[in-house]
């Protein structure tokens, strides 16, 4: 059965060539195969040609649909790419599912090769598939056998099998799935017959479903759907992304992708999506609504970076050419993702939507970083139960979406995020120093999980102060511990932890932090040169991220950092940080923020 070649001899359009092209080699595209974390939340669809695509989800786990690689036993001629597209011998695969036995689809020279170098992957076809499974020496305790309207359960994801109409003469079975993972269905057609209206109530099943995604062949050739019906199939079904396959493998049955556009219907809210060869495309499988636009994964782009001890952003110095050239402007923002626990009344996500939407203005008049604390910080009154932190270190899903909505939004808005993770007075959720260990751990590799490069952690806010139970925090030698924890667990991240208000850090902490963090709440602005200046011996960026004097005085201490380079934050008790929150943009102080802007702003 594996020998079957589909009318590779026919001719039915014209091909656009461009898509034949490759996005990344071989070697690129195993890489990021093998070595993106797919964050939480998402799935990751990696196309190859033909009907060959990897789907990766946020359990790392690669699901393989119809794999046809190797070029074994076909001229290179009959190919757009002679060479192989991905090197078989190299591709991870946890799942391998074939459509139906056509050469293409389960591929005899491809299964042998993933088998081996894959031993406890898992391959799943029809009866057909089966024998070639056998034949490529895959033992049967790893092959599964799916017939029409099974549906099968594996960690992280579902598959259901739906109808699709034999393509050849010997009327071998043909299947299309739907795999749902989180709260999307991704519909990969596979063969299915040209004259869908003759079958079409056969695909009941699969239409109930409603896809939000959909990729079904275009190419016409072989007995296939051609664009006309392709994208009739795709109205029917619903679904919120169209992806063509079956377009751009050989160079003799194939068509030009734009064709299928004739044929779109014009008041659909449905996107056409071509995905060349060895391209990636991010979704998100827990969108906020129904909505197209929340179906796409956002993709991250700023970066906070540290060169010659000067911020960058993305690569670039922070306020070119002004006199706060190198630093990083913040702001105090800890609770806007607060939650209280004792009081229902307080609505946190109300509470973050205020403030989120003032954060292009904070960015207007220059900051350009925020923090925000795991733990929060003191809302002005004593009781008050505000953490993200279970009590073994394991973290509160709840609490990490607010965080993850502010990360998000300054990633977007091209600013940085100080993200603490302990605060005085909450500390005590935390079972032990085993506990207090583990809520680092999880924290930081939440940040590489979730691939956030804008994030600069804070291990504790203000680590000397006498509200910390766990030594670990309160104690310089603990809180060196921390950093180092965190650098080993994730190298790279830049990692410090803030002292009291006096301008001071301890040198423990300063040894191992890659930046200083300072407070000048009860410094005098006449005393802030001299405490900048007691910490260059370290040689590394000061940045003070709380200072809460009056208005007037804050704006000549927010001069005198500037003037002795070292980054400035406000704090704002009575407005930002103090319930009832509120957050104004450049009312919260006008005579601060206009102070700011001057100082940022180019000569």
């Amino acid at each position: 059965m594996n020998k079957i070649l589909i009318f590779l001899g026919l001719v039915f359009l014209l091909v656009n060539n461009s898509y034949a092209r490759q996005s990344l080699s071989s070697g690129e595209f195993v890489e990021k195969l093998s070595n993106s974390m797919v964050k939480k939340g998402q799935v990751m669809i990696f196309y190859v040609e033909q009907n060959t695509l990897a789907v990766k989800t946020d359990r790392q786990k690669i699901i393989w649909i119809d794999p046809f690689l190797s070029r074994k036993g076909i001229p290179p001629s009959r190919f757009f790419h002679g060479e192989e597209r991905v090197n078989p011998g190299k591709v991870p695969a946890d799942y391998v599912f074939c459509t139906h036995a056509h050469l293409d689809h389960t591929h005899l020279a491809t299964v042998e090769i993933m088998n081996r170098v894959n031993p406890k992957a898992i391959f799943i076809g029809p009866e057909e598939s089966k024998s070639i499974f056998i034949e490529a020496r895959i033992p049967e305790k790893r092959i599964k056998v799916i017939k029409l309207n099974d549906e099968m359960s594996f960690p992280g994801f579902n598959v259901k099998a739906v109808y699709g109409e034999p393509t050849d003469r010997e009327r071998i079975t043909h299947l299309g799935y739907i795999f749902k993972i989180g709260k999307i269905k991704i519909y990969d057609s596979g063969d299915t017959r040209v004259g869908l209206d003759k079958y079409i109530d056969k695909m009941q099943s699969l239409i109930e479903e409603k896809p939000d995604v959909a990729l079904i062949i275009i190419n016409k050739g072989a007995n296939n759907l051609g664009p006309e019906e392709a994208a009739k199939l795709a109205s029917l079904i619903e679904c919120k992304l169209f992806i063509p396959t079956h377009f751009n493998c050989f160079v003799n049955n194939s068509i030009d992708p734009k064709s299928v556009y004739p044929y779109l219907p014009k008041d659909s809210k449905m996107k056409y999506n071509i995905m060349e060869c060895n391209s990636i495309l991010t979704l998100n499988t827990y969108p906020r609504d129904s909505s197209l636009m929340n179906l796409f994964a956002e993709e991250l782009k700023t970066r906070v970076s540290l060169k010659n001890n000067k911020w960058h952003l993305d690569g670039k110095i922070t306020y070119p050419g002004s006199r706060a050239e190198g630093l990083l402007m913040n702001v105090r923002m800890v609770n806007s993702i607060f939650e209280e626990k004792n009081y229902k009344v307080f609505d946190e996500n109300k509470n973050l939507e205020n403030f989120i939407s003032k954060l292009p203005e904070y960015i207007k008049y220059g900051v350009r970083a925020f923090t925000i604390c795991l733990q929060g910080g003191f809302p002005g009154y004593e009781g008050a139960v505000n953490s993200a932190f279970n009590p073994d270190g394991s973290l509160r899903e709840s609490y990490l979406k607010r965080a993850e909505k502010v990360i998000r939004e300054c990633d977007r808005l091209g600013a940085a995020v100080i993200l603490g993770c302990y605060y005085q007075r909450q500390d005590q959720i935390l079972r032990d120093k085993n506990a207090v260990k583990n809520g680092i751990k999880n924290v930081v590799n939440w940040i590489k999980k979730m691939g956030f490069k804008n994030v600069l952690l804070e291990i504790a806010n203000e680590f000397p102060h006498k509200g910390f139970d766990h030594d670990i925090i309160g104690t310089p030698e603990g809180i060196a511990e921390l950093i180092k924890f965190a650098h080993q667990t994730y190298p790279g991240l830049l990692v410090s932890a803030s002292g009291m208000g006096n301008g001071k850090l301890a040198d423990e902490v300063a040894v191992e932090s890659d930046f200083l963090l300072i407070h000048f709440n009860g410094t005098p602005v006449e005393k802030i040169p001299e405490c900048i200046e007691a910490l260059r011996k370290y040689g590394k960026p000061i940045v003070c991220n709380e200072d809460d004097k009056d208005h007037e005085t804050s704006v000549k201490a927010l001069v005198a950092s500037v003037n002795n380079g070292c980054s400035w934050g406000l704090m704002l008790n009575d407005h930002n940080q103090y319930y009832p929150f509120r957050f104004f943009g450049y009312n919260d102080s006008p005579l601060i923020y206009s102070k700011m802007k001057e100082l940022t702003d180019a000569k």
